[in-house]
Protein backbone atom coordinates (compact mmCIF):
# COMPACT_ATOMS: atom_id res chain seq x y z
CA UNK A 1 0.00 0.00 0.00
CA UNK A 2 1.38 3.52 -0.91
CA UNK A 3 0.29 7.14 -1.46
CA UNK A 4 2.68 9.65 -2.73
CA UNK A 5 2.66 13.36 -2.92
CA UNK A 6 4.79 15.80 -4.91
CA UNK A 7 4.58 19.50 -6.15
CA UNK A 8 6.71 22.11 -7.60
CA UNK A 9 5.88 25.67 -7.99
CA UNK A 10 8.60 28.04 -9.30
CA UNK A 11 7.39 32.18 -8.57
CA UNK A 12 9.53 34.76 -10.15
CA UNK A 13 8.97 38.15 -9.00
CA UNK A 14 10.03 40.80 -11.44
CA UNK A 15 9.81 44.52 -11.25
CA UNK A 16 11.89 46.69 -13.67
CA UNK A 17 11.48 50.26 -13.76
CA UNK A 18 13.01 52.04 -16.49
CA UNK A 19 11.44 55.79 -16.79
CA UNK A 20 12.15 59.42 -17.93
CA UNK A 21 11.33 61.22 -14.25
CA UNK A 22 9.22 58.92 -11.91
CA UNK A 23 8.64 55.20 -11.83
CA UNK A 24 7.07 52.78 -9.36
CA UNK A 25 6.88 49.22 -10.07
CA UNK A 26 5.44 47.05 -7.12
CA UNK A 27 5.65 43.26 -7.56
CA UNK A 28 4.05 40.64 -5.34
CA UNK A 29 3.23 36.92 -5.41
CA UNK A 30 1.54 35.14 -2.68
CA UNK A 31 1.39 31.32 -2.78
CA UNK A 32 -0.35 29.33 -0.21
CA UNK A 33 -0.15 25.40 -0.30
CA UNK A 34 -1.59 23.06 1.78
CA UNK A 35 -1.50 19.02 1.01
CA UNK A 36 -2.68 16.01 2.56
CA UNK A 37 -0.98 12.84 1.59
CA UNK A 38 -3.08 9.27 2.91
CA UNK A 39 -1.83 5.58 2.87
CA UNK A 40 -3.80 3.43 4.76
CA UNK A 41 -5.49 0.52 5.11
CA UNK A 42 -9.23 1.04 6.93
CA UNK A 43 -10.94 0.05 9.99
CA UNK A 44 -12.09 -3.67 10.01
CA UNK A 45 -10.34 -4.62 7.08
CA UNK A 46 -8.88 -7.78 6.17
CA UNK A 47 -5.73 -8.08 3.99
CA UNK A 48 -3.87 -11.27 2.95
CA UNK A 49 -0.96 -10.96 1.92
CA UNK A 50 1.93 -14.23 0.95
CA UNK A 51 4.73 -11.77 2.11
CA UNK A 52 5.39 -8.84 4.22
CA UNK A 53 2.09 -5.63 4.37
CA UNK A 54 3.67 -2.13 4.34
CA UNK A 55 1.76 1.12 4.35
CA UNK A 56 4.22 4.38 3.49
CA UNK A 57 3.10 7.14 2.88
CA UNK A 58 5.45 10.15 0.94
CA UNK A 59 5.41 14.25 0.62
CA UNK A 60 7.80 16.46 -1.26
CA UNK A 61 8.37 20.35 -2.30
CA UNK A 62 10.42 21.96 -4.84
CA UNK A 63 9.81 25.14 -4.04
CA UNK A 64 11.85 28.09 -6.15
CA UNK A 65 11.19 31.81 -5.23
CA UNK A 66 12.86 34.72 -6.88
CA UNK A 67 12.63 38.27 -6.46
CA UNK A 68 14.41 41.07 -7.84
CA UNK A 69 13.88 44.97 -8.61
CA UNK A 70 15.73 47.60 -10.51
CA UNK A 71 15.12 51.07 -10.73
CA UNK A 72 15.83 53.87 -13.39
CA UNK A 73 15.66 57.59 -14.36
CA UNK A 74 15.38 60.72 -11.44
CA UNK A 75 13.27 58.60 -9.35
CA UNK A 76 12.28 55.21 -9.25
CA UNK A 77 10.84 53.25 -6.66
CA UNK A 78 10.65 49.52 -6.58
CA UNK A 79 9.34 47.15 -4.09
CA UNK A 80 9.17 43.05 -4.39
CA UNK A 81 7.37 40.69 -1.82
CA UNK A 82 7.29 37.21 -2.12
CA UNK A 83 4.97 35.09 0.63
CA UNK A 84 5.11 31.44 0.71
CA UNK A 85 3.03 29.30 3.14
CA UNK A 86 3.37 25.35 2.88
CA UNK A 87 1.22 23.28 5.01
CA UNK A 88 2.12 19.67 4.33
CA UNK A 89 0.49 16.77 5.83
CA UNK A 90 1.89 13.02 5.46
CA UNK A 91 -0.40 9.72 6.76
CA UNK A 92 0.23 5.95 6.59
CA UNK A 93 -1.62 4.56 9.47
CA UNK A 94 -3.68 1.01 9.82
CA UNK A 95 -7.19 1.50 11.04
CA UNK A 96 -8.71 -0.09 14.50
CA UNK A 97 -9.68 -4.03 14.50
CA UNK A 98 -8.03 -4.62 10.99
CA UNK A 99 -6.12 -7.58 10.23
CA UNK A 100 -3.52 -7.91 8.57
Amino acid sequence: MGAGGRFLITSPLPALLPSGIVGVGPAAAVNIISNTTDAYIDNNATVNAKDDVSVIATGKENVVMIGFGVGGGLVGVGATVGVLSIGNQVYATIGNSATV
